[in-house]
């Protein structure tokens, strides 16, 4: 189920809506010139027809021009015939025509279906040609003027007729009728009406700011049906009634075996009582055939005009809808006109009650959206008229809801070029600068098209599921500021301090600026500035929390402040490779600092101002597809770590609530636990600071709030349970009294919001998709917008999961060798050349003094680094925590030599097992050990006795090294969550 829905995810957002990849698919490629010497040399050197062919393609913006190969009559045409494989025929009439014609039977006994098409050097070899019985051997005749869009005009008329059967069913795609029987004029009127049609598409596609919607506006163009007599053009007509764009007709033509002198009008008679609003063009030599065009509501052209091609093209433009829609009075007056769809709805509101009226009645509206691609609208458009509403206001304000649905339809779900229109839409991520979208970017990219084309909300239509608004600040931004300010040359080797002064006092392009302003001029909400790095947030280069994330209060009444403060906030994220830690954690995983670029994912930050003064989202948390300390529950079933307030709680690895959203039912603590480890502090962003610094760390604009009863029994009531501590048991209900504590019961268990159910589909979905465990990143609002709960997701990255099976066997183990055995262990397999143990007298740990056996150990990792020395780390309480009171409070840059972390678990210290989410995310993409080993717990144990045996090489306050000649044997067992150290042989 899941499978088949992301591919139909896929195929619609990589092709479009209207899976528009098979779309003119019948393509020629590959074309054979038959011509005599003369005319090759003519049209080579002279008219250099490939020449002009691969510039008008070019000029089209046509992906692929067709490759032509000129040949003699007398050269071995069959043996190219055989060699290679063409696509259309093409030969130059100047030759003999029986010559002619016997080429042409020698290439349809070899391929039928091979079109061939005869190009006429004067249009009175025509009779000659009709009289002969062996006329079908041509697929069609033009006039040769010399002019080279004649060519692209014949192979774009044959793979219109290829492709129209298809294109017309499975995308909508509309059709010309064109019905002429003069070569003379059909090989006029077809390459000036094809330079037309795309010069529509190419107009279009200027005003289109998504480059996906770009090649579907080149492959929905209008099809041309060329035609030369009547019975083929009722035919075509029958079969493309309902896809009909126009028809342009001829008078005088055969029908049946003779010709008629009134066949059009009967044509197009015939149309307009099936179809009254259609429009009709009728080309004549006899202008008396102006009154019967006038009696059919169709537009005439005089052939004999010196000005017909300019006439066709104001036809094409104005009765077509090709060109901007011109708002005019019933007089003609001219009073506006609109290019682009935006600039078309925004006059719509304000155009006169008479302008309204006149084009409404006049199905101009139609026309224009039919041209312009929107042809279900257009069709809906059609059969309204202004008696169908009370009121002319009733008739606007219906006709700007489509307007508005279209543009909203348009882009939802995709990342599109900036456009200031879209700057305040939460439905579209708006590119700000070109250049990659780094780690961050992709993921929010991918769960927007996710989200908007699998439409989770039908599934869940209580609940709005979506992402904050976003901007993105692409690479190329972040490749100018480095060279305009010359980064590499001043801080490639400086400290983190010089850096940040450095960033600091660069400057951001002036474009950048300006489109900054214009956002920020919409943008009236709090912000998250945010790092994307390329090699952030991917599988195999763990960086998740490696570079800050700044929020800003944004509502400074002067737009110039909030400007200088976004932009400072850009150039602290441009700065986080550059620094110290950073730096040295991108060598350590052996990539080079010039390989990273930043990009800038710019978020409305989730929640609201619940606290005056303080905002932030009731809940925010990290989910996990595969979870790496199950407890009742599978692996596979993932785990999720929720907190009230902003995500900072979470990711740090403080006190949080871990629960199975595949089995919300199992509690993992018992409920003593529950109260005890419940979440005490959270953190919001402080609306109340006008002036602050953003280049003094992400910490500049948060406050930590203590969760008191009363926030207990206001804010944070809809996620708590009163404790009854005689019963051990939680009640449920926001009347009943007593302590409260937060348990998040009522959204997890009892539906009121199907928190469970939203979180398990969206990680079964992210890992079906990128086909590893993945990591969301979400927060919560449950009184949301218009009291419809929200659900946002912040982030989506891949988790790595070693697959490879190592088996421990505890029967087996020589536990005479054993120093730890861990049975919450995570990695798997072993890890070979560790001959040094780090680990912390256990008899000198002072939970107040963790912060100073921080700054030791990275003293000690750093002196390992420089002799390229791995180790295992032995130490109490939470790695990775910025709680000192939990553990020693350690970045993951400061202990990157250690290939194993052990968490060991003292008589008068037990803290839970490790929850930082991005410290685990490196730990395991980089295969890091990791044991957990509470105090006397079962089978786990460290054997302190043993460690204390061991030469030790060096000493410090707190940490001792021991070294052995032999390696240490380290060995994990992913499937069972053991691990074991032990002496080697």
């Amino acid at each position: 189920m899941i499978d088949k829905q992301l591919i139909e995810f896929y195929t619609r957002f990589k092709f479009g809506e209207d899976n528009f990849h098979n779309l003119m698919h019948k393509r020629i490629r590959s074309v054979l010139l038959i011509a005599s010497y003369y005319d090759a040399y003519i049209l080579e050197q002279d008219g250099r027809l490939s020449e002009q062919i691969v510039g008008e393609y070019r000029q089209l913006d046509l992906s692929m021009s067709p490759m032509i190969t000129t040949m003699m009559p007398s050269e071995d045409i069959d043996a190219a015939l055989d060699e290679n494989e063409f696509d259309l025929v093409v030969m130059m009439m100047r030759l003999d025509a029986k010559e002619v014609f016997n080429i042409a039977g020698r290439i349809k006994d070899r391929d039928p279906a091979l079109p061939i098409v005869l190009l006429l050097n004067r249009e009175s070899y025509n009779m000659a040609l009709f009289r002969r019985s062996d006329i079908g051997l041509f697929r069609d005749f033009f006039l040769w003027m010399g002019d080279a869009r004649l060519f692209v005009a014949m192979i774009k008329s044959i793979e219109d007729e290829r492709n129209a059967d298809y294109d017309t069913v499975n995308g909508n795609v509309r059709v010309i009728l064109l019905v002429e029987n003069s070569t003379y004029q059909y090989s006029n009127v077809l390459p000036n009406l094809y330079a037309e049609i795309m010069t529509q598409t190419q107009r279009l596609i200027l005003y289109e700011n998504n480059d996906v919607n770009k090649r579907l506006l080149m492959r929905t163009r209008p099809k041309v049906i060329l035609v030369h007599n009547y019975d083929d053009a009722i035919e075509m007509y029958k079969k493309y009634r309902e896809f009909l764009l126009c028809v342009m007709s001829n008078v005088n033509m055969k029908r049946g075996d003779k010709f008629d002198p009134k066949a059009g009008l009967r044509l197009l008679r015939r149309i307009r009582s099936e179809n009254p609003n259609l429009p009709l063009l009728l080309m004549s030599v006899d202008r008396a055939n102006l009154k019967y065009a006038d009696q059919l509501h169709a537009a005439f052209l005089d052939k004999n005009s010196q000005r017909f091609n300019i006439k066709m093209r104001r036809f094409i433009t104005h009765f077509l809808g090709f060109g901007p829609f011109m708002f005019r009075l019933e007089n003609g007056h001219e009073i506006s006109r609109a290019s682009s769809l935006e600039e078309f709805e925004n006059q719509l509101r304000t155009i006169p009650n008479e302008s309204l009226l006149f084009h409404s009645r006049q199905n101009h509206f139609s026309t224009w959206l039919t041209a312009h691609g929107y042809y279900h609208v257009a069709q809906e458009i059609l059969t309204i008229t202004p008696d169908d509403f009370g009121s002319t206001d009733e008739l606007r304000s219906y006709l700007v809801n489509v307007f508005d649905d279209i543009r909203f339809k348009r882009n939802r779900g995709k990342v599109i070029n900036f456009d200031v229109e879209s700057l305040d839409t939460g439905d579209r991520i708006v590119l700000l600068s070109q250049g990659s979208l780094g780690g961050k970017g992709r993921g929010l990219a991918f769960l927007n098209a996710l989200l908007t084309t699998l439409n989770l909300e039908k599934e869940y239509n209580k609940v709005s599921i979506t992402i904050p608004k976003t901007v993105i600040v692409g690479t190329d931004e972040f490749d100018r500021f480095v060279e305009d300010n010359g980064i590499h040359e001043t801080a490639l080797n400086a400290t983190s301090e010089d850096v940040v002064r450095i960033f600091k006092n660069g400057n951001l392009s002036r474009k950048m600026m300006d489109r900054l302003d214009l956002f920020l001029r919409k943008a009236v909400y709090p912000l998250a500035v945010r790092s994307s790095g390329l090699l952030e947030d991917s599988q195999s280069q763990p960086f998740a929390g490696v570079y800050d994330t700044y929020m800003l209060p944004n509502n400074d009444p002067d737009i110039g402040v909030r400007l200088e403060q976004l932009a400072s906030a850009i150039k602290m994220v441009y700065s986080s490779p550059f620094r110290k830690d950073q730096r040295n954690y991108i060598e350590s995983i052996n990539y080079k600092l010039q390989e990273e670029k930043m990009a800038v994912v710019i978020q409305e930050v989730a929640g609201k101002e619940y606290i005056e003064g303080v905002h932030f989202p009731l809940i925010s948390g990290v989910a996990q597809s595969h979870n790496f300390y199950p407890v009742y529950t599978e692996p596979e079933d993932g785990v999720a770590h929720i907190a009230v307030g902003l995500g900072r709680i979470v990711v740090e690895g403080e006190k949080t609530f871990q629960y199975c959203p595949a089995k919300p039912g199992i509690d993992v603590l018992r409920i003593e636990d529950i109260v005890e480890s419940s979440q005490d502090e959270f953190y919001g962003l402080d609306l109340s600071q006008k002036a602050f610094d953003v280049c003094l760390g992400e910490d500049a604009t948060l406050r930590r709030l203590t969760i008191s009863s009363k926030l207990k029994e206001s804010v944070f009531l809809p996620v708590t349970s009163v404790y009854d501590y005689q019963r051990k048991q939680f009640l449920d209900g926001k009347y009943i009294q007593g302590p409260r504590v937060i348990t998040y019961r009522n959204p997890i268990r009892y539906g009121d919001f199907p928190l469970s159910g939203i979180i398990s589909r969206i990680l079964d979905l992210g890992e079906a998709a990128l086909g590893v465990p993945v990591e969301i990143e979400f927060a919560v609002d449950l009184q949301g917008r218009r009291g419809k709960p929200v659900f946002t997701l912040l982030q989506i990255r891949p988790l790595f999961v070693q697959k490879d099976a190592l088996e421990i066997n505890l029967d087996q183990l020589d536990r005479d060798r054993l120093i730890v055995l861990s049975t919450q262990a995570l990695g798997n397999g072993s890890i070979e050349g560790v001959h040094d143990i780090v680990y912390l007298d256990v008899n000198k740990f002072d939970v107040t003094r963790t912060v100073e056996m921080k700054d030791e150990l990275e003293k000690i990792n750093q002196l390992l680094k420089e002799q390229d020395r791995n180790y295992v780390l032995i130490g109490p309480g939470r790695w990775g925590s910025s709680d000192r009171f939990l553990g020693i409070p350690i970045k993951w840059t400061h202990i990157d030599m250690a290939k194993v972390i052990i968490e060991a678990g003292l008589p008068n210290f037990q803290v839970e097992a490790s929850q930082g989410s991005h410290f685990f995310h490196n730990l395991v993409a980089l295969n890091i050990g990791y044991f957990n080993v509470p105090y006397r717990s079962g089978e786990s144990f460290i054997d302190w006795e043993r460690i204390g045996r061991c030469d030790v090489e060096r000493s410090w306050n707190y940490f001792k090294l021991i070294h052995r000649e032999k390696p240490f044997r380290v060995m994990m067992d992913g499937r069972n969550r053991r691990g074991i150290v032990s002496l080697g042989e």
